[in-house]
């Protein structure tokens, strides 16, 4: 969802950045609790660091971390750890060459054999090798093999993983290779794009999953055996291929063959049987996707992930044990509804639910509703229309102006006005006024984007603006070598003029447009002009910007504008940077866009509780979070990121985040 403002509205807003330099299946409450684990915390006592990889075996824990000594060298150490948190040994994990090194994977074999895959990076060659190391039990090398020694050095390492029998199988983008316990190279197996990361069944096989068309987002993904001694894959099984739900993760069996995730839950497979089984649902256990990326089983059916906490630098072992169903109390259910819903709002309605006894927000994602050419929108608007409207609507990619006419929002200006923390005067003036309709606020928002045209003083003079004619008379001005807007077809320019501001010829509200106007004209005059057909040298955004500096492109498009953003482009072009937002008939706007604009359901029952939850993307601790990198709504906490993106020291701000100054300055 977009608005509009001109261009002294957004210098307002940049001015002092730039000037400092700175399922498918619909959630089911009943059944969900069969299906709920609760997360058992402790900490491993001694471990420093961050965590890059770990592994287990009957003993304990594997655990590989990395720590910061100085500003340009760090150590690399490798922990085994009881199932009580504590130490039982630490290897530090170095080379024979002045190099760093980083650890992406731990295999342990029944022997106690450990073997680790690394990154050795050269500081005096500025050159990176990777290399396999099998250690013994006191941490002992024993061998060290570089993998181009069964690799032509430009295939990507993807994984590794270790079959029962000893045999290691190392994945490359197009081959996977095996090599026996000593290290001895035995051949490869010839894969192609598609192959995921690859895990261990219950009995020990390596599989792989194996997608045959190499698009995700239709048929069935195969999960492939292994065969170390016949150097070959052997289909065992197939699951739903939904890209909406799945990630190509698959996890260690146990209880099962093997698990796998989806953005809903773990589920287990039988491979006998051919038939999954549902085990946890992520929702109900106050998980995300993003919460289960590292996590793998245990032989009990418990299940466990490793990680490091940044606030503490500590290092913590979560484990997650299934729990009694009727232990469980019914609880009213919120429903959210919404099209591609942001991982940062699933977060925080898992807090949410987590301190909640008598409510919970269960999604209504449409986007995972729907199957072939489907359209989720539609699917959404027919239930809205049907009278099944969601106590929260997702507004993201919605016309917020369209449910407000149709009576289906809340005004949440009363709620403001009685809520005993937030106020009105607690956010940027310019963004609040954009923010209301009619007077009437109807939604929230954890922050801006914005989106402009970019270009050089240089070229484009101190224009702060450009209207549809200035682009032109600038066109005219244009030496060899000089484009507007640099290899772009006709549709392409058409398409960024109009990308935000089609408002300028569509009249929505009286229904009415100006396609036969003099700047329209002018408009479709210019990009005949200077479109270019056929084949064309694309270019990314850094090349894009140094053209800016150079003179060679007069304007680069940004739809996605951050203070990181807006650094960066002042970095490169210093004082000559230029936002003159998107052409207009007589002058140029930039336009915001909200993220994570959500608003209450006028016919809710819920609209108290559903507030208690709306709220929180207003709050001082939700729009300070500094790795969001949105523009906030709140004054505070717009001062609080100018301070760090300007911060020449490291420290730790008012909401406890910690703050290091930007490379370079």
């Amino acid at each position: 969802m977009f608005r509009k403002l001109s261009m002294l509205t957004v210098l307002t807003i940049l001015a002092v950045c730039c000037l400092n330099g700175c399922g498918k299946k619909e959630a089911e409450t009943e059944s969900s609790k069969d299906y709920v684990y609760e997360e058992t915390v402790k900490e491993f006592q001694g471990l420093r660091g961050d965590v890059l990889a770990f592994s287990r075996n009957d003993e304990g824990y594997y655990v590989c971390t990395y720590e910061e000594q100085t500003e340009d060298k760090f150590v690399t150490t490798l922990y085994q750890v009881d199932e009580d948190g504590n130490e039982l040994n630490s290897y530090l994990i170095s080379s024979d060459k002045d190099a760093d090194v980083l650890v992406s994977g731990i295999l342990v074999a029944d022997d106690n054999k450990i073997y680790i895959v690394k990154d050795e990076y050269d500081n005096r060659t500025d050159t990176v090798d990777s290399y396999i190391a099998m250690l013994d039990g006191n941490g002992n090398v024993l061998n060290n093999v570089n993998l181009k020694d069964f690799s032509d050095g430009s295939e990507s390492f993807v994984d590794a993983q270790i079959d029962n029998n000893g045999m290691i199988a190392i994945e490359f983008e197009d081959k996977i290779s095996i090599l026996d316990s000593e290290l001895n190279h035995k051949g490869n197996i010839p894969i192609q794009a598609g192959i995921y990361k690859m895990s261990v069944s219950k009995d020990g096989d390596i599989l792989a999953l194996e997608e045959k068309s190499g698009v995700l987002g239709g048929g069935k993904l195969d999960v492939m055996k292994i065969d170390t001694n016949a150097l070959k894959c052997n289909k065992v099984a197939s699951i739903n291929n939904d890209y909406i739900n799945f990630n190509g993760i698959l996890m260690r069996g146990t209880k099962y063959d093997f698990y796998y995730k989806t953005s809903n839950g773990i589920y287990g497979y039988d491979i006998n049987e051919k038939k999954e089984y549902k085990v946890m649902d992520l929702a109900a256990s106050y998980l995300s996707l993003d919460n289960t990326e590292y996590f793998e089983s245990l032989m009990d059916g418990r299940f466990y992930d490793i990680y490091l906490d940044n606030d503490e630098q500590k290092v913590f072992l979560s484990t997650y044990e299934k729990v009694d169903p009727e232990s469980l109390k019914d609880r009213t259910v919120i429903t959210y509804g919404g099209i591609f819903i942001d991982e940062e709002v699933k977060k925080e309605a898992l807090k949410f639910n987590r301190q909640n006894k008598e409510y919970q927000i269960v999604f209504k994602d449409y986007a995972e509703e729907v199957s072939g050419t489907e359209d989720p929108a539609e699917k959404m608007s027919l239930d809205i229309s049907a009278g099944n409207i969601p106590d929260i609507i997702d507004l993201s990619i919605a016309s917020i102006k369209e449910y407000e006419n149709k009576d289906l929002l809340e005004d949440l200006s009363e709620y403001i006005d009685k809520d005993e923390v937030l106020d009105k005067e607690d956010f940027l003036d310019n963004i609040w006024d954009a923010m209301l309709i009619d007077g009437k606020l109807y939604f929230a928002a954890s922050g801006v984007y914005l989106s402009s045209l970019v270009g050089n003083s240089d070229t484009v003079g101190d224009k702060n603006s450009v209207s549809i004619n200035d682009i032109y008379d600038i066109n005219q001005k244009c030496k060899d070598g000089q484009t507007i807007f640099g290899p772009k077809s006709k549709d392409d320019i058409l398409h960024e003029f109009f990308r935000m501001g089609a408002g300028e010829f569509i009249d929505e509200e009286n229904k009415k447009c100006s396609f036969d106007s003099d700047d329209f004209k002018t408009l479709l005059k210019f990009c005949n002009e200077n479109g270019q057909e056929g084949k064309k040298d694309k270019i990314n955004e850094s090349e894009e910007i140094e053209a800016v500096k150079e003179g060679t492109i007069f304007f680069a498009e940004r739809t996605v504008i951050k203070l990181e953003n807006i650094i960066l482009l002042n970095d490169i072009l210093g004082d000559k940077v230029r936002f003159v937002g998107y052409p207009g008939k007589d002058t140029g706007y930039s336009y915001f866009r909200f993220n994570n604009a959500i608003g209450i359901s006028a016919s809710s029952e819920y609209k108290e509780e559903a507030w208690k939850f709306v709220r929180t993307f207003f709050t001082k601790e939700h729009q300070g979070k500094l790795e969001n990198g949105n523009i906030p709504l709140r004054k505070d906490c717009f001062e609080m990121m100018k301070k760090a993106y300007t911060a020449e020291d490291e420290y730790v701000d008012e909401l406890g985040n910690r703050v290091h100054p930007i490379e370079g300055r």
